[in-house]
């Protein structure tokens, strides 16, 4: 929830800083008139215009910018470029009804100027007249809102007072409100969330192979209940690179190419954000679980296949393509005995530890028939460990080659993403023997010169990737 604000030539500087930093939640710009907020095309007599600024602060300008100073109308943009690349986040604007350098009903032009790109979100942008404002007027219902007090050019209690209104109304006390959806395997969970407020999600059975319209009419169902959220936010099991879709494997293949904004639009009245599952689960564990005390970490996720992501400096990394960190289950790990994965490459660690191969990797040891395993109706990590609690040989050897590929994954996420804790997340870690053989082969194995990496089990697998889609 950060918010920027400056008053005059740090209004200007606030407005480039909203723009550029996507963390930025609400921009608040008082008073920054020309080269800020305030339409250069539409400027009234007495207003300060480029050529004016240009005699008294010639090092503002680049020698690009200088060109169109006695020519403005020759330049392809007005300001309005600058507010509309804040979309599709929060903009304020103030003015002061005698700041005539200023120029305020120029400023509030601007803020109508601007409303296109946060429409492109399916969002609301100045919602207001464009009829000059009158004295104490404030428009606060869109994504841009604007304010005329009356007085002169300074930051006074009565903008202040506008900010904060602008921030509680969009904010709310705990927090916008999410709908947060985990698109799981075989499960879907959501719930409608705050950074202050995590209920109990609703689940429900899915079947990731079917038309994900199917599924999404299911969530609108489940959700209709709720109220209009602020934002969706989804969790998928597949490659998302900067808020899209680009690759699946297996699960919710129709995910690519799908109109996710129109969808969430035309259901919800909101903007969509998407996010790997994996990636949302150790953010939900930086937030409110067992890496809430490092902005260093990475997580292992077993379950019916491999999941992995990785943090640096508490910001989930990505990479230029999406699969930064998220690509840990096909790590090759294995080249003398390679086993076929399901992404069509052979020796990954999904391979050897995913629950669709343990059945497989049971049937081909010798015994088998004869093994507690035998009485399964398919081998799963709860079958094999049952097995290795009543001593079953077969059982013991499975678990051993099953607990070494993991403990390689460890090996290589910590190599390659530096973390100081590393979270372990699924069923099977409930397991104290899995997890202890996997420490093991990670202390004897790694290469850490600074010292060790904490290896923890993570506090709520059920519930972090819900807590990691909450936008705030």
């Amino acid at each position: 929830n950060i918010a920027v604000i400056g008053h005059s030539r740090l209004g200007k500087a606030a407005l480039l800083c909203g723009a550029q930093d996507a963390r930025v939640r609400f921009t608040c710009a008082n008073d920054a008139g020309c080269g800020g907020d305030a339409l250069e095309q539409t400027k009234h007599p007495g207003a300060e215009d480029y050529a004016a600024m240009a005699r008294s602060f010639p090092y503002w300008f680049c020698g690009n910018r200088s060109r169109y100073i006695d020519h403005p109308e020759e330049r392809p943009y007005d300001q309005h470029f600058l507010l509309g690349a804040i979309a599709p986040r929060f903009a304020a604007v103030s003015s002061a009804s005698l700041d005539r350098w200023a120029d305020p009903y120029s400023q509030q032009l601007c803020c109508a100027a601007a409303s296109p790109a946060w429409k492109l979100h399916g969002l609301r942008g100045f919602v207001g007249t464009e009829s000059p404002a009158a004295v104490g007027a404030a428009y606060l219902e869109g994504h841009v809102a604007y304010h005329l007090r009356g007085g002169l050019h300074y930051l006074s209690r009565q903008d202040w007072l506008f900010y904060m209104d602008f921030v509680r109304r969009h904010k709310g006390e705990n927090g916008m409100k999410t709908l947060c959806v985990d698109l799981g395997g075989s499960r879907v969970k959501l719930a409608l969330m705050t950074a202050g407020s995590h209920p109990q999600p609703d689940v429900f059975e899915v079947d990731s192979r079917a038309p994900l319209a199917q599924t999404l009419s299911l969530v609108a169902q489940h959700a209709a209940a709720w109220g209009q959220p602020d934002a969706v936010s989804i969790a998928l099991p597949c490659v998302v690179c900067r808020g899209t879709v680009i690759a699946c494997n297996g699960k919710y293949t129709d995910a690519v190419g799908f109109d996710w904004v129109r969808w969430s639009q035309k259901t919800f009245g909101a903007p969509v954000f998407l996010m790997n599952d994996a990636a949302a689960a150790l953010l939900g564990e930086m937030r409110c679980g067992a890496a809430k005390d490092t902005g260093a970490a990475a997580i292992l996720m077993i379950g019916t296949g491999i999941g992995s992501a990785a943090a640096q400096d508490r910001r989930i990394l990505t990479g230029r393509h999406g699969t930064m960190g998220m690509l840990g289950g096909h790590m090759a790990i294995e080249m003398l005995h390679p086993r076929r994965c399901t992404c069509g490459a052979t020796g990954c660690l999904e391979a050897w530890a995913g629950t669709w191969a343990l059945d497989e990797i049971a049937r081909q040891e010798d015994g088998f028939a004869e093994s507690a395993l035998a009485n399964a109706r398919k081998v799963d990590y709860r079958a094999l460990l049952d097995g290795v609690a009543q001593g079953d040989a077969v059982s013991l050897r499975v678990f051993e080659t099953v607990a070494t590929a993991l403990g390689m994954g460890a090996v290589n996420l910590i190599h390659a993403y530096d973390p100081e804790v590393l979270l372990l997340s699924g069923g099977p870690c409930h397991s104290e023997m899995l997890m202890q053989r996997i420490r093991r082969y990670v202390r004897e194995n790694v290469w850490t010169p600074w010292g060790q990496v904490d290896i923890r089990v993570a506090e709520n697998p059920e519930g972090s990737v819900l807590l990691g889609l909450i936008r705030e």
